[in-house]
């Protein structure tokens, strides 16, 4: 099926306030982004708008230790936290009251790592108990045997969205939307697996067992549409207020 639209995929800095940048400075019209970072960026930025929902399914989220034995109901010490906003507003959703067993969690100081690796080197170096990791990336030291989830947990928001400059849903409609069509066609694509190209993809890019990316591969939904549900993007200001990463004099309508 022809589109008629010029795609240019440009690859952005992890940092989401790069992207930000990016965005800010017309280098870019659009952006993939975890949810939690698009609606922050939306809520500080009068010029970007929230434009579809690219990933249905909530990312997934569990508490690790490299004691198989390990209990929440011992759990003291430092935890160790990817440097990314999402973590930030689990832990606040985590110990609020929100599960009943993280109630009783009183973690001394949350310690930032860039990666799962630097994580367990502290973890296994005693400078901290437990690990608050995105599931996904987490998997491959659960492969090894050098992780065990204690708790998990998912938030209660779609994965990802799709975030917009005012400029680009103005001035490029019809980009915008055949962008978005495309990602559809893409996103089924993607789900057929033929021949197991998915799985494959997945596996190299997080270093999954072909078992787990297969899973992946059936269980996502990947939906790449204009459709955005705002109920839960309300609860991503509500923590990110309550966290610090968002003034309350900002946490108005998110759609």
């Amino acid at each position: 099926e022809g589109l008629d639209m010029n795609l240019n995929w440009v690859r952005c800095p992890p940092d989401s306030s790069a992207v930000n940048s990016m965005l800010a400075a017309g280098l870019i019209d659009m952006a993939l982004m975890f949810t939690e970072d698009a609606v922050i960026a939306a809520a500080n930025a009068s010029r970007f708008r929230i434009c579809g929902t690219f990933l249905a399914s909530p990312r997934h989220w569990a508490l690790y230790s490299d004691d198989v034995e390990a209990s929440p109901h011992n759990a003291a010490g430092d935890l160790g936290l990817p440097e990314e906003l999402g973590a930030r507003l689990m832990l606040n959703r985590l110990v609020s009251g929100n599960r009943a067993d993280f109630n009783h969690l009183h973690f001394r100081n949350a310690r930032y790592f860039t990666s799962c690796l630097r994580a367990a080197e502290a973890m296994r170096a005693g400078q901290t108990r437990f690990a608050l990791w995105d599931a996904a990336s987490a998997q491959g030291m659960i492969d090894s045997g050098r992780w065990h989830a204690v708790l998990h947990d998912r938030m209660p928001w779609p994965g990802m969205l799709l975030l917009a400059t005012k400029e680009a849903l103005y001035s490029k409609t019809g980009a915008v939307r055949g962008f978005i069509r495309w990602g559809q066609l893409a996103c089924e694509e993607f789900k057929a697996n033929e021949n197991g190209e998915a799985t494959l993809y997945l596996a190299g890019k997080y270093n999954l067992s072909l078992r787990d990316a297969e899973a992946h591969v059936n269980h996502m939904e990947w939906r790449c549409d204009c459709q955005v549900d705002a109920a839960p993007l309300a609860t991503v200001m509500k923590l990110a207020v309550r966290s610090g990463d968002l003034h309350s004099s900002r946490a108005g309508d998110p759609a």
